[in-house]
């Protein structure tokens, strides 16, 4: 289509030369710029559109459904802690409150 918004905007570049009426002449410089301007945007989007990366899809729907899986098990309850964490936890906390209870008693 940008061919032959090009060829008719030449046409009446030509046309320009030969026409004696004034209103004609004005509606063929019309001609050339209306046509000239869509022969412009034509070549400049074939261009865009020839320079353009494909974006099709990107993820497919498995990729989807591993990555909604993962999330799903991220979100999950936590696993219990084993007794022996949970006496080290209970330590840690003992000594926090014994460090606390020393900051907080007035000499």
């Amino acid at each position: 289509m940008r061919w032959i918004f090009l060829l008719a905007a030449l046409v009446c570049a030509g046309l320009v030369f030969v026409i004696d009426s004034p209103g004609w002449l004005g509606l063929d410089i019309l001609g050339v710029l209306l046509f000239g301007t869509l022969a412009v945007f034509g070549f400049a989007a074939a261009r865009i559109d020839e320079r353009a990366q494909n974006q099709g899809p990107i993820l497919t729907a498995a990729d989807l459904a591993e990555i909604r899986a993962r999330a799903a098990t991220k979100g999950a309850a936590p696993t219990p802690a084993s007794p022996a964490e949970d006496a080290v936890i209970g330590s840690i906390a003992a000594l926090r409150a014994r460090a606390e209870a020393r900051r907080t008693r007035t000499p």
